[in-house]
């Protein structure tokens, strides 16, 4: 049986000196701070293994106002969980945040303090909507306070050639979203270390891991790791370290090469800052001294009636006039006239979606126990030989006209 046991601010990485969210500034500062919080968040969740039907919860941030629909208060971050309310049975859960204003202006304990009461509400939400236990939850957000908000993760130990030494990569999640990785080395009896200085590593976990696995001893007095690398296996070249011993008997670490950084092949990045964060004060007195909750969690009512249009795709060969066109006018459904149209169905939800890899042009409506399902499915070929805007348009009229045929309904409200 899976397990709930991750919760995750989607994208969960980058490149270096890039934004994660281009067109959102708030939004890239909330991802990147998520990074820590949530893996360390998720590690508890691993220790207290919660039956469920998939392990994940994705939170998405929703710059463009898509997915949470509620009135946004402007001193608030807003969060919906979950927003797809089907059982969901393969992939992963899906919740949405709306990142208060002015976020990335915010110091660094607010914006932690703020991240972590989205993500708790965000697996809250999900937990109240399926049933879950929600014991465990508090125990993860515990957890990710006693961390002081940073997450640590630190390999398994490599001896080296006659077991001299003994090596190991250490990491911690900072929050510009990016790891950073220290060689530690001991002596044989693990009572003399050392440490390199940091290199740059990937922003999750499983990027720590794959990182891990690079480590190896070239020779008895060599260690060689590559620091950061990317879910398809890309780096940013490996790390170099001699070992000898220094004053004491205890291991002395020379650097012989450092790692590059995960930038934009063709981009000049900056190096990152050696100097520890500015954190003013403790961060788990900010948690609990700070100001009251500022995060806004809703629940979905399952009976609740909506009309909701989630696009569609591939939108290869098709004419991006038609599909804007179209993810407009889904967006005009959300009012109180369509919202009157749709409230004597005897189901809850109408789902609007079009589809363009089909190899006929046809409308499609099907009723289901919770939802009914209507789609457009279109040909590309078909589209090119029309006026975009006024296919889409008729689309849309003929796939409600069909619902409201199919569901006894009143005649729809004209499109605006």
């Amino acid at each position: 049986m899976p397990y709930f046991r991750t919760v995750e601010v989607y994208p969960t990485s980058g490149w270096w000196g890039t934004r994660w969210h281009e067109h959102d500034r708030d939004g890239d500062a909330f991802a990147k701070v998520s990074r820590g919080i949530c893996d360390a968040y998720s590690a508890s969740l691993g220790d207290d293994a919660v039956p469920h039907t998939v392990s994940t919860l994705r939170i998405f941030i929703d710059t463009d106002g898509r997915l949470v629909r509620v009135p946004v208060d402007p001193r608030r971050t807003v969060v919906v969980s979950p927003t797809f309310t089907d059982r969901v049975w393969e992939g992963f859960e899906s919740a949405a945040v709306r990142v208060v204003p002015g976020f990335a202006d915010l110091a660094l304990a607010v914006q932690r303090r703020v991240v972590l009461q989205a993500v708790h509400a965000a697996a809250r939400g999900l937990a109240s909507f399926r049933g879950l236990d929600p014991s465990a939850l508090e125990a993860a957000r515990q957890a990710v306070i006693d961390a002081d908000f940073v997450f640590t993760w630190a390999s398994e130990w490599k001896s080296s050639p006659g077991r001299r030494w003994r090596a190991r990569c250490v990491f911690r999640t900072m929050p510009d979203g990016f790891g950073r990785l220290v060689l530690e080395v001991t002596d044989g009896d693990g009572t003399k270390r050392a440490a390199s200085p940091e290199q740059v590593a990937f922003t999750t976990v499983e990027g720590y891991r794959r990182a891990a696995r690079t480590l190896r001893w070239s020779a008895a007095d060599r260690l060689e790791v590559v620091p950061c690398v990317d879910p398809f296996g890309d780096d940013a070249g490996s790390c170099a370290v001699a070992v000898d011993e220094g004053v004491g008997g205890a291991p002395r670490l020379t650097v012989l090469q450092s790692a590059g950084l995960p930038g934009r092949p063709d981009a000049a990045v900056e190096e990152p800052s050696s100097t520890p964060e500015p954190v003013e004060t403790d961060r788990r007195s900010a948690e609990r001294d700070g100001p009251e909750e500022t995060v806004l969690l809703v629940v979905p009512d399952p009976a609740e009636r909506r009309i909701l249009g989630i696009g569609g795709g591939p939108t290869n060969d098709v004419p991006e006039l038609y599909w804007r066109t179209l993810h407009d006018l889904f967006d005009r459904l959300d009012s109180p006239e369509w919202a009157a149209w749709w409230a004597p169905s005897s189901v809850p939800t109408l789902q609007l979606s079009w589809w363009a890899d089909v190899a006929q042009d046809r409308l499609f409506v099907r009723r289901g126990k919770d939802k009914v399902i209507a789609r457009i499915e279109r040909t590309p070929t078909g589209l090119r030989e029309v006026d975009p805007v006024q296919a889409a348009r008729d689309d849309l009229e003929g796939l409600l006209a069909l619902v409201q045929r199919r569901m006894s309904l009143a005649v729809p409200p004209a499109l605006s």
